[in-house]
């Protein structure tokens, strides 16, 4: 750590004097470069560092970690610049958790407020090394797959800041699964944070993944609707990119309105039909009879399910939003 509290030229001196030093281990395991990125070190010292020994950057333990898996939080863009200037290649290196750096800078724990986390460096990384956006880690977990579970004291606008850029810097990361087999989207649809926005995003990477299934055989929509926890705005997103994922098959092989299993997904779920109504009117006309009268046979037993329930003040769906979607289905005939 005392290199990092020298002069330039107190650095360039000594490195040369001793220049195995620059790559020598102390009993934690790090290098003199790995302090200089832990307690960022401005750009000035860390060049003075790889001036003396430009293989400092490469510089790795016994557990794999490299000086840019060790970085500060507080780390300068025209550090991560310097670093990269001299190793490019290191962003490709992994630790014993088959982590890159751009990785651990997701895992970090000492992440209090998502708003504080320093977007313009961990994009700096993604643009020199687009390629890591696939990379996969020993939980076949790409940078992606993190970013959605992050956490953060429910910052809801931090969190989107950072999967939307995770997203726009390598939008096929959307399409990879993870180890549990499942896409970014199917992960973000069980937590609190992800707006609208971050959803939107998801789905403009992978518009397909609306249909996916997890283990448990529910797409985003049902499982968003089974935990309950993301903003309305965002359960309309996956109803406006396939509002038949309302939809699901009982056991009798019969196509049925989902039933969440939270009480605040049934009242989404209320919200998501009557903005159903709103896509109906621009969609019907490409439907066959034979689905109109499928979706007609549907809605009139489920409306009538929910009278009965509505009598027993158990109804979860008002009344009008079923007469609103058989109305639009068949206007002369539905009374």
């Amino acid at each position: 750590k005392a290199w990092t509290k020298k002069t330039k030229d107190e650095i360039i001196r000594i490195a040369n004097d001793a220049p195995d030093k620059v790559l020598q281990l102390d009993y934690v395991g790090y290098s003199p470069f790995h302090w200089a990125l832990v307690v960022a070190a401005p750009p000035e010292v860390v060049r003075a560092l790889l001036v003396v020994c430009p293989d400092a950057a490469r510089s790795i333990n016994d557990r794999g970690i490299t000086p840019l898996h060790s970085m500060s939080l507080g780390t300068s863009v025209d550090t991560i610049r310097v670093v990269l200037e001299f190793c490019p290649d290191v962003l490709a290196a992994r630790d014993r958790h088959g982590r890159t750096p751009v990785h651990s800078f997701l895992y970090r724990k000492d992440i209090q407020n998502l708003r504080d986390f320093p977007i313009d460096t961990f994009m700096e990384m993604f643009q020199r090394y687009p390629q890591v956006g696939i990379i996969r880690d020993n939980k076949e977990r790409t940078p992606l797959s993190v970013a959605v579970r992050l956490r953060g004291q429910r910052d809801r606008q931090g969190y989107s800041d950072i999967v939307v850029a995770t997203i726009n810097a390598c939008p096929t990361a959307a399409t990879i699964l993870d180890g549990e087999g499942m896409t970014p989207l199917s992960h973000a649809v069980l937590w609190e944070y992800p707006s609208a926005s971050v959803i939107t995003a998801l789905l403009w990477a992978y518009p397909d993944a609306v249909n996916l299934t997890d283990e448990r055989g529910k797409n985003p929509l049902q499982a968003a609707l089974d935990y309950g926890k993301i903003p309305i705005e965002a359960v309309l997103s996956l109803v406006r990119a396939n509002s038949r994922c309302v939809f699901s098959q009982n056991t009798n092989g019969k196509i049925v309105v989902y039933k969440p299993r939270s009480k605040k997904g049934k009242q989404m779920l209320s919200k998501a039909l009557q903005e159903m109504t709103q896509i109906s009117k621009s969609s019907l006309h490409i439907l066959s009879q034979k689905q109109k009268m499928s979706l007609i046979h549907i809605f009139m037993v489920a409306r009538r399910k929910n009278m009965e329930r509505e009598e027993e003040g158990l109804a979860t769906v008002p009344s009008e939003i079923w007469w609103s979607l058989l109305s639009m289905l068949c206007p002369n005939d539905i009374q």
